[in-house]
Parts: C-alpha cells; structure tokens; sequence
C-alpha cells in the first residue's frame, strides 16, 4: 500500500500562514519588554501614584540624568535599574495650598520589576497649627546645638537642645545646623542623615513632624592634596634621627630623616585625606624594605574605618593598610639611584556614612633596631 500523494497548498494559504506567524512573533516579543540577548529583562518599571490635588508638581531623577516632571498618576516604564528620587513641591489649587508627603522614596528600580512610590497632598490649612519635634543626637553633655528652624509668615526660632515646636502653622519649615566647636573638638550636624542643608520638612495640620539632627565630630579640612602633601620626606641611610610630625608642614624641601612618624585625623564629611610623600635612597642593595605602622589610637581596628594606602611614583598601588594590620614590611626595589615620589594616602575607608580617626602614620626606613621619634622642631 501507497502513501496518498500530498496536494500542493494554494499560495495564499502559505502566505496567510507566514503573516500568521509574524504576527504571533511580534506579540510575544511586545509582551516580555525590553531584554537581553536571552529574553531577561534589563529594564524596570516606577509607579507614581499622586493623590489629594487635581494637578501635583512631582519631580522623578534617576540615573544617567534621567528626570520627568509628573502631574498625576503615571507607570513610568522602561527605566533603567538603579536609585530613583521623587519630590513633590507645594501646588496652589484655587487660593488654597497643599502640602506632599512622599512614601518610598528614594526607591530602587530593578530589571523586570515594579517599584512604587506614593505622592499624597494635603490641604494646609491655615486655621488650624501643628507642631515640629527636633531631636539632638552626637554632642557631648551639655553642649549646646545651632540649629535653626524658618517657616512660613517669617518664622525663625532657634534651637539649642531637643524641643518640640508647638502651634506652628501647617506648610513647610527649613531645617539648618551650625558647627559647635567644643575646645579642640569641632562637630558638624546632618539633618535626617542629609550632610547639606538646609532641609526642608512638612508640619501638616494637628500632626506632629519630627526631625533629627545628628552631630558627628569632623576634622578640620587643612589643605593638603596629591599634589601638595602635608609632609615631604626623604629617607637615606646616612639620614638624621626619626621625627615625630603632628601639623601638615606643607615643606617644599625634604625632611632629611632615617623614619617619620606623622599624626593627624581625617573625617568624612571635611577633610577627606591627609598626604605624605617620600623619597628614599636605598643605598647599594638590591631593595629595601620599609616598616609601616598605622595607629588608629583607639578607634575600631576591625572593620578598619580608615586606610593608609601606598602609592608607586607611577602613580599605581603598592600596598593598602588598615588599623588591624600592625608594622607591616614593604620591600621597594632598588633601579639606581634615589627612588622619587612614593606617597601615602590616609582616608576614611567608606566616604557614605560619617566618620572621625585620629591615627598615627609610622615610617621606619634605616632605624634598625626601631625608631624613636622626636617631636619635630623645625627647619632642620
């Protein structure tokens, strides 16, 4: 027995059947997005849902200077991942003004999922008050704060110790803080964790809004850059004694010494890193190694909050220490002649969170048998 011969399909059918595919093609790519070379999505999606007023002034950044000016409610879609801001200004609806408050923001937008931020406005009504609680945190006992709240109608009051404003008229209030300086001790201020002021809060109608204002200890920004480095030394072997450095000297000639011990303090926010460069005459060996300590007198060791980090005269990492490293051995070669332009960078390990180290940067290059530091007296 014989298979039945297949009849040839009219062309139009075949036709009718290829647009057919395409089309089912095309829809399912329309339904999964945007995405990479194997059908994973790489963009994400913000909800911003706007309520109270007719029209809103809302303001969404994002990434690579993404920005969109919002008025209702909208899905912003194919968004980029990443950290996503939104704002919302004071609208004036027919002679009467509203207030926003904004829940999830900042909001992070992942790939292939739906972020969602709440923009709610209020009406401030002016016949009725509400109040402002600040709260004071990181001074020592009995300093005074310098804090100052400014709100509506020319409203100023100035606040010196946690306290609670009362009959405050509902709308928006700036919040700035002053240094306090505490004998050598100078202490800067962030308001809800913002490091520039100032910043702006909404007291809403019979609500109490709260505030904190927290002081951190910082150290004073004295200058110093890659460029021109707190303190210049050389180190040889036929050198003079070791010295103790406690203020950036900012000497364009070297200190002639055998080891240097240089002390200071770095903070985030302020004075973000100290410099220390060097030149060093290894003599006639092949190499010689160096004796680093870095001191953090006191402060956490583990995890460090700061580093001190070599840097090759090219300009590339030799060796980064931290506060639980000890006196630790960095062997530099000797290729003829005096060796220029190695530095040490000391910094705050993290420069996302505030931070304050006293430390000690110890350098013994030809002492030997260790190096006992004396305090600098001047032009050698």
């Amino acid at each position: 027995m014989f298979a039945k011969p297949l009849r040839p399909r009219p062309l139009a059918s075949l036709c009718a059947a290829l647009l057919l595919g395409l089309a089912l093609t095309a829809c399912q790519t329309a339904n999964d997005g945007p995405g990479d070379g194997d059908g994973a999505p790489t963009t994400g999606t913000l909800q911003v849902n706007v309520s109270g007023v007719a029209s809103g002034s809302v303001t969404v950044t994002g990434p690579a200077g993404y920005r969109r000016e919002l008025t209702v409610t909208t899905t912003l879609t194919d968004l980029a991942p990443g950290a996503y801001v939104v704002s919302a200004a004071q609208v004036d609806e027919d002679g009467r003004l509203y207030g926003a408050t904004v829940a999830g923001a900042p909001v992070t937008v992942a790939a292939g999922a739906t972020a969602t931020v709440t923009v709610t406005y209020v009406y401030l009504d002016p016949t009725t008050v509400g109040a402002l609680r600040v709260d004071l945190a990181g001074l020592p006992e009995g300093v005074a704060g310098a804090v100052t709240v400014a709100g509506p109608g020319g409203f100023t009051h100035a606040v010196t110790a946690a306290t609670t404003l009362a009959d405050l008229v509902p709308g928006y209030y700036d919040i700035t803080a002053a240094d306090v300086v505490d004998g050598p001790a100078t202490y800067a201020a962030l308001v809800d964790e913002a490091l520039t002021g100032p910043v702006r809060v909404l007291v809403l109608p019979e609500e109490t809004t709260a505030v904190t204002v927290s002081y951190g200890r910082v150290a004073p920004e004295d200058g110093d850059t890659v460029i021109a480095p707190a303190v210049y030394a050389r180190f040889r072997p036929t050198s003079g004694a070791p010295v103790r450095v406690t203020a950036p000297l900012f000497n364009a000639t070297p200190l002639d010494v055998r080891g240097l011990a240089y002390e200071n303090e770095v903070s985030y926010p302020r004075d973000f890193a100290d410099h220390v460069e060097f030149d060093i005459d290894p003599g006639e060996g092949q190499a010689v190694t160096i004796q680093v300590t870095l001191d953090c007198k006191g402060f956490a060791a583990d995890p460090t909050p700061i580093l001190a980090t070599l840097y090759d005269p090219d300009g590339g990492v030799r060796r980064s220490l931290t506060c639980a490293s000890g006196t630790t051995n960095i062997a530099l070669t000797n290729d003829g002649g005096t060796l220029r332009g190695y530095r040490f960078e000391i910094a705050p390990r993290l420069k996302t969170e505030p931070a304050y180290v006293a430390y000690e940067l110890a350098i013994d290059a030809f002492c030997h048998q260790g190096c006992d530091y004396q305090p600098y007296a001047g032009a050698e």
